[in-house]
């Protein structure tokens, strides 16, 4: 058994969503936190989650799109930022933030269901998932299975946190393309009508096994080498897959 230590981030934006909509500005990062420890717990090892205070502001809140702004805490600078995940990065390196060592995760303010990035490899540990308005959503306790926009909003940030997560897979320390984002197991199990539980489904977008750079949709590969479908997906349970947890190189 490890203790896995995990930090969970909201945005600036988020906070003050959850505010306005649910009086509770942490809404979004406490919901996620609580559906991180249950299953930390599921796994056989100890959750040591971190409910930060700090809220970086990017001023964008989706995957894609870069900008400039002011550098975080050097104002009089002006920076280049690739992604959100490029902002959490430098914000965290120039303010000095406080992070766990084994993962990290920034949840943004946006209605999507899916979309996010994650550093791989030996040394990474951040990510950020762009489902914030789902997540608050999520119920107050953990709750293991879901078919609702919450629950489908929780997959992806699994899914990031994951990335992190896998540092002892040899596939995951490769960036065969030179994005700066590593190939590794997305980590979560989806359900699928007539088939049950796989394990695992879910791939980064570059594809595992056959260096693709679009996703594919249909069928993807893991660091275990197994295929799965995941069309017709019904619910999602909020775990880990098999074979992400034994790439844990926490």
């Amino acid at each position: 058994m490890t203790t896995v230590g995990i930090g969970v981030f909201i945005t600036d934006d988020l906070y003050y969503y959850g505010k306005n909509e649910y009086s509770d500005g942490w809404r979004a990062r406490d919901r996620a936190a609580t559906c991180i420890e249950g299953e930390v717990n599921r796994s056989q090892h100890t959750p040591d989650v971190y409910l930060s205070e700090d809220r970086p502001d990017p001023n964008r809140e989706s995957t894609n799109e870069s900008w400039s702004r002011a550098c975080p805490c050097f104002t009089k600078y002006t920076c280049d930022f690739n992604n959100v995940l490029d902002y959490f990065t430098q914000w965290v390196y120039n303010c000095d933030i406080y992070v766990k060592s084994d993962a990290n995760v920034l949840i943004t303010n946006t209605s999507n269901l899916n979309g996010g990035l994650a550093h791989g490899g030996t040394d990474a540990n951040k990510g950020f998932a762009q489902t914030g308005q789902s997540v608050c959503d999520l119920p107050a306790s953990y709750e293991r299975w879901g078919d609702n926009d919450a629950h489908n909003a929780m997959h992806t940030v699994f899914e990031e946190v994951g990335h992190n997560l896998m540092k002892g897979s040899d596939d995951a320390d490769e960036d065969e393309d030179g994005a700066g984002i590593y190939q590794h197991d997305a980590g979560a199990i989806l359900e699928h009508e007539g088939d049950g539980s796989t394990d695992p489904a879910g791939t980064t977008g570059m594809g595992i096994n056959n260096n693709e750079t679009e996703f594919t949709q249909n069928e993807v590969n893991n660091d275990c080498n197994n295929t799965y479908n995941t069309d017709g997906n019904i619910y999602w349970e909020m775990k880990w897959s098999d074979c992400c947890e034994s790439y844990w190189g926490v």
